[in-house]
């Protein structure tokens, strides 16, 4: 199989965090974790995405996690 240098350099960061962490699991992800809070702006929102296709789960959702917002919209 062709080396692929982008998959190198990331499994090469990865080595290099789980070093960092002395190969702790829960080290490693509470370095992570501080490494978001540091860089807030550049991490990534959680906000779903709705498409025109999925608009009967979309109300399904709203209705558990507000159901009073779901009341108000019946």
């Amino acid at each position: 199989m062709k080396r692929d240098p982008i998959i190198e350099e990331v499994r090469k960061a990865g080595e290099n965090l789980a070093r960092e962490a002395g190969y702790d699991v829960h080290t490693f992800f509470n370095m992570l974790r501080e490494r978001e809070n540091s860089h807030a702006a550049r991490v990534v929102s959680r906000t779903p995405v709705i498409f025109a296709d999925n608009i009967s789960n979309v109300n399904a959702a709203v209705c558990a996690e507000n159901p009073s917002e779901y009341e108000r919209k019946r």
